[in-house]
């Protein structure tokens, strides 16, 4: 293996953005858990793979004036970022995006013209293709990373053919195999040389400082904020609370970061009838995210059950939060239950809302209890989704081809 560790480079295809690169581009829609996921695993990778890329098309949304930004390269601690060309002219826009994937690409391949190039996609998009086409041709080899799965019992038929010919395109220019963000997605890649690779989880001491007794409380609810990741059961959970329970009001807090369709319904909540439970924050840079989750004892993960989308993907921010020994309430997730074991994380039996209102007030009056299993789902995470094991499972990948 150690020969073709040398002999091999590894490129991550994607969409990610990272903070700079976000302010510069004047791009308001990202998604900050695939950018840190991404970035965890090539740093990773980096401890045995000395050739590590990621190619991204670091396109979205913009605010303000419309600009075009040319493709470029920096380094982000340590690791070589290459930025696709991004005009956001009507249409022209995406062939513009794919054109400069393929240049890129095009140059990667002949930087790396003596070294097995693997190839990582993160998620499928059209845009992709014509690169991948090109790199198969050129002998590299292309493994799919599934991280968002389809919807594809509530989606309507032309959803549906969309996605049985992304299946099929991507099935077979991704053909070497396959990274999953849950063992639920297998039905949803043709391949058979599969890993599972739930995220990189790594502790940082300055996070290990809180201590439960100081003051208040702090539980911690941050992503997408709509109907599917728990919002509005939630919102009922403060209403019970401030119902039956207001002798708490103000020994524990609610913080709510992100955004999504629901961002302006919970941040008039938190100033109504939220006052005093909930501290909505809305948007923030990833170094104030990180100050959040350094002062916060509890993480919530809402995710419904009872919605498609909670078996076609996995809540990352699981990881980042038992990683860093907060205590994780979530609803009943079959892989999140996988990942933290029975005793480390506090989990709903079903979507009520006086459930989850019970479970926040069992939670802050019992303490130890809760620092008990705080860290045990730390230790559990910390083994099973540690850099060494992660790296060990994409090597396998590339050894499985």
């Amino acid at each position: 293996m150690t020969n073709r560790v040398e002999n091999s480079a590894v490129c991550f295809l994607c969409n990610i953005l990272d903070e700079p690169t976000k302010a510069h581009r004047a791009i308001v829609c990202d998604s900050p858990a695939a950018t840190k996921k991404v970035f965890d695993i090539c740093h990773a990778l980096q401890n045995k793979f000395k050739n590590i890329y990621v190619l991204t098309m670091a396109r979205g949304l913009q605010k303000g004036d419309r600009k075009s930004f040319v493709a470029t390269v920096k380094k982000i601690s340590g690791l070589p970022v290459l930025y696709a060309k991004f005009d956001p002219l009507p249409l022209l826009t995406y062939a513009i995006s794919a054109l400069s994937l393929f240049i890129l690409v095009r140059r990667l391949i002949k930087q790396n013209k003596n070294r097995v190039l693997h190839f990582l996609v993160y998620n499928r998009n059209w845009l992709y293709v014509p690169c991948l086409v090109f790199a198969r041709l050129s002998g590299a080899k292309c493994y799919l990373d599934l991280e968002d799965g389809a919807l594809v019992e509530t989606s309507g038929a032309l959803a549906r053919i969309r996605y049985f010919l992304l299946k099929l395109i991507f099935g077979f220019l991704c053909r070497h195999g396959s990274i999953l963000v849950a063992p639920g997605l297998r039905p949803q890649v043709n391949t058979s040389n599969n890993v599972v690779c739930y995220g990189v989880a790594q502790r940082h001491e300055e996070m290990a400082t809180l201590v439960w007794r100081d003051d208040a409380l702090r539980f911690l609810l941050g992503g997408s904020l709509m109907r599917e990741t728990g919002v509005l059961l939630l919102m009922d959970a403060v209403r019970i609370l401030n119902r039956d329970f207001n002798k708490y009001k103000g020994l524990l807090t609610i913080l709510i970061t992100g955004h999504g369709t629901l961002s302006d319904e919970i941040a008039q909540f938190a100033q109504d009838e939220g006052k005093g439970w909930l501290d909505f924050k809305g948007r923030l840079t990833q170094s104030e995210y990180e100050n959040l989750l350094r002062l916060s004892h509890v993480g919530l993960c809402l995710k419904l059950p009872s919605c498609e989308m909670s078996v076609t993907t996995f809540p990352s921010k699981v990881i980042e939060l038992a990683a860093q020994g907060k205590l994780v309430l979530t609803t009943k997730l079959g892989h999140v239950s996988d990942l933290l074991g029975t005793d480390g994380a506090i989990y709903l039996n079903d979507e009520n809302p006086q459930t989850l209102a019970n479970a926040i007030i069992h939670t802050a009056s019992n303490l130890d209890a809760s620092v008990r299993s705080a860290l045990l789902g730390q230790q559990r995470v910390l083994g099973i989704c540690s850099p060494d094991r992660v790296v060990d499972d994409i090597c396998r990948l590339f050894e499985g081809n």
